[in-house]
């Protein structure tokens, strides 16, 4: 007869060896969910825009498309129901910016668009001396690795100065996609759990504010609480970056395949430096500010594109929180914005008027 002690060692074993399995039957299942199931659930917040996209480009298919590409300060900081253009185009025009979108975020985004089948005729892209300095850590620091599928990790690892210490983060993050991964699950499969859970929180609202044409609509003035917070992460976010300002290599090299892939597709493309308040302009040390005016000149001549520096287009009390601007600055930005840049780009005869619904690649 077996002595209980050896039952008891074989029965924790097989406890143990089934708790093995049936943990990694569940992180499967989840990452089939996540790359074929729904894709959608691994970048929650480019899934509800790129739907909203679709809805307008399915009712008017032959229009051609212009996109404004950027971080949050574009998401909330361009109306494009404010776009009224002179010109005999009328292109469909959606706001496409994204939370920390930098320029590998902006090529990302571009590229999805392209693989589904949406091809954009022009393209207004931010320009942020904030995210630019971060250089590789843009991925990290917005969470974009957690958004990537294995194909677009291998795309994005030429601007990753230690690539497999990205590869390993992106493997923990997909073994714990049940903890990464939850709160597109919850928003997605049991939404009113995460709206309660969130009803304070002001980056996930906003998507409820959402129009048609992917503006998330800013309020036109924060509680002073709120703003001072909102100040604070700013300081505590961007002022190691813009206090002694540098292009990193892989920022450089991220923006100019931007370029490059929009000149490949034949997509007009200008260059924004958006508008920022005093209380902002701040951060940036002594040189700061002039070096990055430096290096978009140096761009614009090297590479042939478009560049505005609309840095001081809105007065102070057109922001929320020193950069980004609230419902009345957002839409005297676009007015401008339109006159100064949209409507040069669409006239340009070089370009095309394409649909903006092409062949799925």
């Amino acid at each position: 007869m077996r002595s209980p002690r050896r039952i008891g060692i074989r029965q924790a074993r097989n406890g143990l060896l089934w708790g093995i399995g049936l943990f990694l039957a569940f992180v499967i299942f989840l990452n089939l969910l996540l790359d074929r199931i729904d894709p959608g659930l691994r970048d929650l917040e480019f899934d509800l825009k790129i739907s909203r996209l679709r809805t307008l480009v399915d009712a008017e298919p032959q229009r051609p498309l212009l996109l404004v590409l950027g971080s949050s300060r574009v998401a909330s900081g361009v109306d494009p129901d404010s776009v009224a253009l002179a010109s005999t185009q009328k292109p469909l025009v959606f706001n496409a910016g994204l939370t920390g979108g930098g320029p590998m975020a902006e090529l990302l985004c571009l590229r999805r668009l392209l693989a589904s089948g949406i091809r954009p005729t022009w393209i207004v892209a931010e320009v942020f001396p904030g995210i630019l300095a971060r250089g590789a850590a843009e991925l990290t620091n917005a969470g974009y690795v957690e958004r990537l599928d294995f194909s677009e990790m291998a795309a994005l690892r030429k601007y990753v100065t230690k690539p497999l210490v990205q590869d390993l983060e992106w493997a923990k993050l997909r073994l714990t996609a049940c903890s990464s991964m939850r709160f597109g699950m919850q928003y997605r499969y049991a939404p009113s759990w995460t709206l309660l859970r969130n009803a304070a929180n002001p980056s996930w609202t906003t998507w409820e504010r959402q129009t048609a044409g992917g503006w998330m609509t800013p309020p036109e003035r924060l509680p002073a609480k709120v703003r001072q917070g909102m100040v604070a992460k700013a300081r505590q976010a961007y002022s190691e970056g813009l206090g002694n300002f540098a292009v990193p290599d892989a920022s450089d090299q991220a923006l100019r395949d931007f370029v490059e892939l929009c000149r490949s597709e034949n997509i007009g493309l200008a260059l924004v430096w958006l508008p920022e308040a005093q209380e902002f302009k701040n951060l940036y040390g002594p040189d700061a500010a002039a070096t990055a005016a430096v290096y978009f000149e140096k761009l614009h001549q090297e590479l042939d594109v478009p560049y505005v520096n609309a840095r001081n287009w809105i007065a102070d009390d057109g922001f929320l929180d020193g950069h980004h601007l609230s419902a009345s600055g957002a839409k005297v930005f676009t007015r401008r914005l339109t006159r100064e840049v949209v409507e040069p780009l669409v006239s340009d005869v070089a370009q095309s008027a394409a649909p903006a619904f092409a062949s799925r690649r």
